[in-house]
């Protein structure tokens, strides 16, 4: 599925990053602020799946279960089925 992004969007993490940064249109900056609050409520750094699908969900910006898992997959780092909200932050402000 991520060698075909035109097949299945849901499966590129590039695709998945675009419609979050549409989500952040209006106000970047204040997005991420907001993001980081409601993702990593305990600022533990590396958040689970249903973590990253709860904050996504308070955020409203639409994304589908196998959305979350694709990010969740893409900035896990430890190997360990979590997001690293490091790599993740420094994908959206690239």
């Amino acid at each position: 599925m991520q060698r075909k992004p035109e097949s299945f969007p849901q499966a590129d993490a590039r695709n998945v990053l675009a419609k979050i940064a549409k989500c952040a249109a209006n106000a970047p900056e204040q997005f991420m602020v907001d993001m980081l609050k409601c993702v990593d409520k305990n600022d533990e750094g590396c958040v689970s799946f249903e973590k990253v699908s709860q904050g996504f969900t308070e955020m409203k910006c639409g994304l589908t279960h196998h959305e979350v898992y694709t990010l969740v997959c893409a900035f896990d780092k430890n190997d360990n089925f979590t997001l690293s909200m490091e790599h993740f932050y420094n994908a959206m402000a690239a």
